[in-house]
């Protein structure tokens, strides 16, 4: 089957979460999403715009994994489930919470769905059960579930109610699917795939199908004749045999029958999509999509049933559209730039939202001309090389020809174009209706590039003449005012989903009542301000501004260690510049005679005394090179780290990259910059920390800038003059697959920090992080978990006793057995540490790691801690 033309274009971005987008989905009015930021977040679907009269709803203590509307009441209800093992039933009217449910063990829930009547609610997580709760008739406080199903063998991590709310289909992290009833009291499962995915199903989603089938049936029937009986017939009984005076006649009938069923897809660790057909009692493989190069994290089918799809959402930043009858790939395009966790199509099938690792929500549009005809198609690629407020009346007509409109009356100019009305302009032209569409098409395009081109002048022009004080940066086009085309102080959001300074959308609205973007008519004249554009803005200043207002208040000139290398390597007549270019393209360190002599020459051209040094230096051998050249020169009075995740780290490098033209942000030279920092750059943290040199800022979280300048002013403040401050490009890297991370505390001794004195002498551990949910825990394992009493503080301690394992020499432990989904976690130097004795078990949810071995002090470096148990005697 040929495919239908489908075009996908990004319609707005939407951002607010702080951490991992894990969910998100539609109701007819609103956008709800869930983040690994313990929020939920609702979005108005009219404004693009964030609810803040609810939004966002904070009562989780740990990240949310799933998001669910009821139908009950216009989807006033909303369902969100945590690691914090509760359920919460929200109303999005007044944002408060209505019910809040548990399973019985406590254990983290990761997946939570309404039936299509709202009646119900299917619960589930880490203890491996599926709860169904009767939210419509339970008005006790403390809800018991109606039904409870057992059979799963690890997390289920995604469900659906499927045959009219009759059955319910799930999956889990060992990599089965199961069917299961819902209307008996029957709670094993009726059938199941034991290896669906066999490296553990992530998603799923499913589609109601009917096809009407003809069969041919053949049908007798005895004809009787029209003969009076004799006497000795009347005493015989009469039956339906053939004979000649009673025929059998045979006749072929078209019957219809109608097959239903479920199309099941799920996606899993594998890589792949694999649809399903599911009937009352059965499940049956149909094909496998095969193109995602990494986890397939979500699918979702569209509602509407004639378009045939589906779409997929992956590991490897992508998402594919796929026609699930054919099997066919419409389109695949790069969404995030981290993984793409979730995705889900509108009510009408128009739209589609996706969420990501990157933090951000992202809407798309899905266009498909299904009577499109193929000899039409060079209407959008049509270009006239002068932009439309040059074009004269002979160049409409000439661009009228060319997008097929043959037909019109009235001559009209560019300028025309752009500032009629589009009803005001087909009435001039008296423009058919079968041609509106392709007319209206592409004079938004035309309009489009045209408003896009003089973003780019204007921010050109703004950057020429030093507007922002900082030539190196372009101001996204973003945070320029369509009206005014200068910078927006009070960016503002009126109805066509677009955001305009204030004052001259306000002045727009008096003399017009259209969007200035698209000509068409306003639906409604409320403003709302864009608090998350005015933030963005904000910091946007603030990440270029800070070294500048340090220079100009304080008197220190900031030299950066890597622009002096860049302008080094750009100068043609240097004989260090093809060498500096291989070394920063390769992520690797210039060496360290270069940097220091780059840097002594900057010095001395300055007539200044005070200097700020950024990003050196970065390992052992540029302290030492620093030492030897600069000994006696300079007088080093503290080191600033400025500390922050690797995600804040990479994200804010990528999007550097979008304009610095720097050859190494890109992310294959990120992934080895990171290598180099954690084999190279942090060892130098500990050295200055032993000269207690250190000064610690936090740049992670989206400050303001008053509050992190007076972090660094507070700091440059106890320094004396004629000094000079190094600012190490340094960050605490949490990544996916593994982290270094500094052991604190004595709580674990002797296997780890066995003579820690000071911070400096602590252990640097390797900890494991890729795919630790399906992770098989044995005793004696040292885990890295976030602290069940103290969210967001993060512990290291042994595995004493798994799930189902009596519990000895516990006395305070209220049970005796380690309930499902939980452990029990001890510190090796019982009598100094703060465990499971104290605050009982550890969910499963809560693991972030498990230790492998040392990385530092290099004396103990490789020291394993797989059974590290063995090592030693408690």
């Amino acid at each position: 089957m040929e495919s239908d033309k489908l075009c996908i274009k990004l319609l707005h971005t939407l951002y607010g979460h702080s951490s991992d987008v894990n969910s998100c989905i539609f109701s007819p009015n609103l956008l709800a999403s869930c983040s690994s930021d313990k929020t939920v977040r609702c979005w108005n679907l009219e404004t693009l715009t964030e609810n803040e009269s609810i939004s966002p709803l904070k009562k989780h203590t740990y990240q949310v994994h799933c998001v669910s509307f009821s139908p009950i009441e216009r989807y006033n209800y909303l369902a969100s489930v945590s690691t914090d093992g509760t359920c919460l039933l929200w109303d999005c009217k007044s944002g408060s919470v209505i019910k809040k449910i548990q399973h019985e063990s406590q254990s983290p829930l990761r997946v939570c769905q309404f039936s299509s009547d709202g009646l119900l609610l299917a619960t589930a997580g880490d203890d491996e059960l599926i709860n169904l709760w009767d939210i419509e008739n339970d008005k006790s406080s403390s809800m018991k579930p109606v039904k409870t199903f057992t059979g799963h063998s690890a997390t289920i991590v995604t469900l659906k109610f499927i045959f009219n709310n009759q059955y319910l289909i799930s999956g889990s992290f060992y990599g089965d699917i199961k069917l299961w009833m819902v209307s008996t009291s029957y709670n094993a499962a009726l059938h199941f795939e034991r290896e669906a995915h066999d490296l553990g199903v992530t998603c799923l989603d499913t589609k109601y199908c009917s096809v009407v089938k003809t069969e041919t049936v053949v049908v007798e029937s005895v004809v009787k004749q029209d003969v009076k009986p004799t006497k000795q017939d009347k005493n015989k009984k009469h039956s339906a045999k053939k004979t000649e005076d009673n025929p059998i006649q045979q006749e072929q009938e078209q019957r219809y029958r109608t097959d239903e069923y479920e199309l099941i897809a799920s996606g899993g660790n594998d890589n792949k999509v694999k649809l399903w057909h599911a009937t009352s009692t059965s499940l049956k493989y149909v094909r496998t999509l095969s193109q995602h190069s990494c986890a397939v994290m979500c699918v979702a089918y569209s509602p509407i049933d004639s378009s045939h799809l589906l779409a997929s959402g992956s590991g490897d930043k992508t998402i594919i559209i796929w026609d699930y009858i054919s099997g066919q790939i419409l389109t695949q395009f790069e969404a995030h730039e981290r993984y793409v966790t979730t995705c889900s199509f509108s009510f009408d099938g128009k739209l589609l939202v996706s969420g990501s690792n990157d933090r951000l929500v992202k809407l798309w549009t899905i266009i498909r001309d299904e009577n499109q005809n193929p000899n039409q198609n060079s209407t959008s690629s049509y270009e006239h090389p002068l932009p439309i407020d040059e074009w004269t009346n002979d160049t409409v007509e000439q661009w009228l020809k060319e997008i097929g409109i043959k037909q019109h009356k009235e001559l009209l100019n560019g300028k025309d174009l752009l500032n009629k009305s589009d009803m005001e302009i087909i009435d001039l032209f008296q423009i058919d209706s079968n041609s509106c569409e392709v007319f209206l098409k592409e004079l938004n395009r035309v309009r489009h590039k045209y408003f896009i081109e003089q973003l780019r002048s204007t921010t050109a022009k703004i950057n020429k003449t030093g507007l922002m004080n900082h030539t190196s940066d372009i101001l996204p086009n973003e945070f320029i005012c369509p009206i005014t085309h200068e910078l927006m102080l009070e960016p503002t959001c009126a109805s066509d989903g677009y955001s305009y300074e204030k004052h001259a959308i306000e002045e727009w609205i008096l003399q017009k009542k259209t969007s200035p973007i698209t000509n068409l008519p306003l639906k409604y004249q409320l403003l709302y301000p864009n608090k998350i554009l005015k933030m963005l803005i904000e910091k946007h200043f603030m990440q270029n501004n800070v070294n500048d207002k340090m220079e100009q208040k304080y008197g220190y000139v900031h030299l950066s260690a890597g622009d002096l290398l860049r302008e080094e390597c750009a100068n043609k007549e240097s004989k260090y510049g093809q060498l500096i270019n291989d070394h920063i393209k390769g992520g690797q360190i210039v060496p360290v005679e270069i940097t220091c002599k780059l840097l002594e020459q900057a010095m001395n051209k300055s007539d200044k005394q005070n200097f700020l040094v950024d990003g050196f230096p970065r390992n052992q051998d540029n302290v030492e090179g620093w030492n030897k050249v600069m000994d006696g020169k300079v007088n080093l009075q503290c080191v600033l780290f400025f500390d922050c995740s690797e995600d804040v780290c990479v994200n804010r490098c990528l999007d550097r990259g979008k304009n610095s033209g720097r050859v190494d942000d890109n992310a294959e030279s990120i992934k080895k910059r990171i290598h180099t920092y954690n084999d190279s750059t942090r060892p130098v943290i500990q050295l200055y920390e032993k000269e207690n040199l250190v000064k610690k800022v936090d740049a992670s979280n989206d400050v303001e800038q008053k509050r992190f300048f007076s972090n660094v002013y507070n700091i440059l403040k106890s320094i004396g003059k004629g000094t000079i401050v190094t600012i190490p490009i340094v960050t605490v890297f949490i990544d996916k697959v593994a982290t270094v991370s500094l052991v604190d505390g004595v709580s674990m001794q002797p296997i780890l920090n066995p003579v820690s004195e000071t911070k400096a002498d602590s252990d640097w551990i390797i900890i494991k992080r890729w795919n630790i949910d399906n992770y098989e825990v044995q005793n004696g394992d040292i885990l890295s978990f976030e602290s069940p009493r103290d969210p967001g503080t993060f512990m290291i301690k042994r595995v004493k006793f798994l799930e189902g394992e009596q519990v000895y020499n516990a006395d305070n432990f209220e049970h005796n057995i380690v309930p499902k989904g939980q452990l029990w976690v001890e510190g090796d130097n019982k009598r100094q540490s703060y465990d499971s004795r104290h605050f009982g078990c550890v969910s499963r949810g809560l693991i972030t790691g498990k230790a492998l071995w040392v990385a530092w002090p290099p004396r103990r470096f490789g020291l394993s801690l797989n059974n590290a148990e063995e090592n030693f005697n408690e």
